[in-house]
């Protein structure tokens, strides 16, 4: 994470575990079986999350997030990392306060995937109502084919300055959460360049026009609502602001690609991994995640883009 003080450092580690599942004792939901359940799938989410939310601020981070982190959860801190370890060995006491809020969420058809996004507010130590730091969290979530609770599979975010106050938690605490279901996939044959049927090889299509061309090239594989997240920046949204940003910041990085996961749908997928000088041999400089979505024709196209820098 991007926050270096050490009085934040566990907040800014925390930060985009901002999603959660059922509470303790919830009678679980039947299993979805259409689009229809796949809507319903989708409002737990929102309703889940919110609960975590209050949970943190609660009862702690730690106690919250081991009780919503998958088992396999990763994290980065600021590699990708197991994330319940890391929230293990901290201490019960003394965290510092995490406060955020959804603004947007989106699963998959299957109803197994989905991921969130939203402000973050930040504070070195609980009861304290200076904020120390302001950004933007991204979960990436999966249901349990059992229970059908939702867990955290992977999070992270970006810090900014101080928002205007339409984008500030206050504001998003009282709006409505943008959704997305994803449609039915007509063609399954076509993908980032007519070739990719998985998010792996749209990613590793997308890293090859980015490391020649830049990252703004690549991203012609963009939906265009697509979000992209840079350290120290609020999120920009959809692929012309997008693009622009990415020219002006001359953005041209090597990228490492380690893992990837696909819905049971087929329509929504992630990958991440790192990245670096575009120079044999450089040191990496940081960790990114994307997140992938296909439309009823079949085609990946990107609909999130984070990146978080190792610290120095």
């Amino acid at each position: 994470m991007t926050i270096r003080r050490q009085a934040v450092l566990v907040v800014a580690l925390a930060i985009g575990g901002c999603a959660g599942q059922p509470g303790a004792g919830a009678t679980p939901e039947p299993a979805p079986s259409s689009r229809g359940v796949a809507r319903s799938a989708l409002d737990d989410l929102i309703s889940a999350e919110r609960a975590f939310a209050a949970r943190s601020t609660s009862h702690g981070m730690r106690a919250a997030f081991l009780e919503y982190l998958g088992e396999d959860a990763v994290l980065f801190i600021p590699r990708a990392s197991p994330g319940r370890p890391f929230f293990e060995s901290q201490p019960r006491t003394g965290q510092g306060r995490l406060d955020w809020a959804p603004i947007y969420a989106e699963v998959s058809r299957a109803g197994d995937l989905g991921f969130t996004t939203g402000p973050y507010e930040a504070r070195a130590k609980p009861g304290v109502d200076s904020v120390t730091a302001y950004g933007n969290f991204v979960s990436i979530w999966t249901r349990d084919p059992l229970t059908y609770a939702w867990k955290v599979a992977l999070d992270l975010g970006t810090t900014n300055e101080r928002p205007a106050a339409a984008d500030r938690l206050s504001a998003a605490r009282g709006a409505s959460v943008r959704t997305r279901v994803q449609p039915a996939i007509s063609d399954t044959t076509s993908g980032v360049g007519d070739s990719s049927v998985y998010p792996l090889r749209a990613d590793d299509l997308f890293i090859e026009r980015a490391t020649l061309e830049g990252t703004a090239a690549a991203f012609d594989a963009a939906d265009p609502d697509v979000r992209l997240y840079r350290d120290g920046r609020e999120p920009i949204k959809g692929a012309a602001a997008a693009i622009a940003t990415l020219r002006n910041l001359g953005e041209r990085f090597a990228w490492y690609p380690s893992n990837s996961v696909e819905a049971q749908s087929s329509d929504i997928g992630y990958t991440y991994g790192t990245y670096g000088p575009a120079i044999p041999g450089a040191a990496e400089l940081g960790a990114y995640v994307r997140i992938w979505r296909r439309g009823p024709t079949g085609r990946w196209r990107l609909a999130l883009d984070i990146t978080n820098p190792f610290p120095p």
